[in-house]
């Protein structure tokens, strides 16, 4: 019989790569912020302009408004999460699972994090406004 071929080699230790950097992640250009906060001011504009019309209009503009909102937020909050998993299996986690976390790594490596906080902040006003214009424009019985 012949003797075994090695698969893996145990004596030498494994050396972890680093997570990645942070900075891949940031979006280059100018043209960020000011898209960033058009889109909501664009998107409310145009569902209120069509919400005073109709009981129609007005559902739609609650719906349309806050679905955009909300998916900014969502996509503030997965590339903030990459963000965080390029720091660290557990400031990874830490980002995901425990929401008092998100503020501190976001204020403590703002300069990653700016992008999606901003991103987060503008979908989250969105939603909010719409739905609250949407309260105040609904007749009462």
């Amino acid at each position: 019989m012949t003797e075994a071929e090695t698969i893996v080699d145990m004596t030498t230790p494994v050396l972890r790569k680093p997570g990645g950097d942070p900075g891949k992640m940031v979006v280059h250009g100018r043209w960020f912020y000011p898209v960033t906060l058009l889109v909501p001011i664009i998107v409310y504009g145009t569902g209120y302009a069509l919400a005073g019309r109709s009981t129609t209009g007005l559902l739609l503009f609650a719906v349309i408004g806050s679905l955009i909102g909300l998916m900014m937020t969502m996509i503030a909050m997965a590339w903030g999460s990459a963000i965080a998993f390029t720091d660290g299996t557990r400031a990874g986690l830490l980002f995901t699972i425990f929401p008092p976390y998100m503020p501190y790594f976001a204020a403590t490596r703002w300069r990653w994090m700016a992008q999606p906080s901003v991103l987060f902040l503008a979908g989250l006003m969105l939603a909010v406004v719409t739905l609250w214009t949407v309260k105040l424009l609904t007749p009462s019985q």
